[in-house]
C-alpha cells in the first residue's frame, strides 16, 4: 500500500512539474492551417498528443492526423565541458579568465 501511495505521490510532483515548466518548447504544425506554434510537449500516446500553450496556460490534445510537423530547436553546447556537466549557461567564454 505505501509503493501505491508513494508512486502516486510521485506522479503528482511530477505532473506539477510539467505544468509549470517553460523549457524546452517544440514547434507544431497542425493541418488545420493555424500556422506553426510554440507548444510544450507533455505526453505522447498512439492516439495523439497532449501539448501545452504556455501563452494562454491551456491543455490541449491533438490527434496525430491533425499534425504534420514536430520540430525543436537544439541547444547550443559548446563551451567547457564544467559548464555543461553542471547545467551553467558559459556559452564558449572561457570560464577562468585571462592570466
Amino acid at each position: 500500500m505505501l509503493f501505491v501511495i508513494g508512486t502516486f505521490l510521485y506522479g503528482l510532483v511530477d505532473a506539477e512539474r510539467d505544468l509549470a515548466s517553460f523549457k524546452e518548447p517544440y514547434t507544431f504544425h497542425f493541418k488545420s492551417g493555424e500556422g506553426t506554434q510554440l507548444r510544450i510537449f507533455l505526453r505522447h500516446f498512439d492516439k495523439g498528443v497532449l501539448l501545452r500553450n504556455a501563452i494562454d496556460n491551456s491543455i490541449e490534445f491533438r490527434k496525430w492526423d491533425d499534425v504534420v510537423s514536430i520540430n525543436k530547436r537544439i541547444p547550443d553546447k559548446s563551451g567547457p565541458l564544467i559548464c555543461s556537466l553542471f547545467g551553467w549557461n558559459c556559452g564558449s567564454r572561457n570560464i577562468a579568465g585571462p592570466l
